[in-house]
């Protein structure tokens, strides 16, 4: 779970992270904590508006495993099905709350 920057996204990723939190360590069998994320992603064009941002998805933990902008930049499947899980049995979880 990476953030854009700034207090507001700080208290979005926050919350993000409390509703999905416990999926993270259910589908991945430990904790996953909030950090902010080194890659350079869109999610900084919200934080530069002003706009509070926060950004999930599949993918290696650091840069250097994930390859980014180099021509073998990838994504394992094995990681986009679990985050594929967690924002499933998120929605799940909320909707059942409705």
């Amino acid at each position: 779970l990476g953030l854009s920057g700034g207090v507001d996204s700080s208290v979005a990723a926050a919350l993000i992270h409390r509703a999905i939190g416990d999926q993270l360590t259910l589908i991945f069998g430990e904790p996953i904590p909030t950090s902010g994320t080194p890659l350079y992603t869109d999610v900084r064009l919200y934080g530069e508006h002003g706009v509070p941002a926060a950004i999930y998805g599949a993918g290696p933990r650091t840069v250097l495993e994930s390859h980014a902008k180099r021509a073998d930049e990838r994504v394992e499947l094995s990681d986009l099905r679990r985050a594929t899980k967690v924002v499933a049995r998120t929605l799940l979880d909320l909707l059942q709350k409705r």
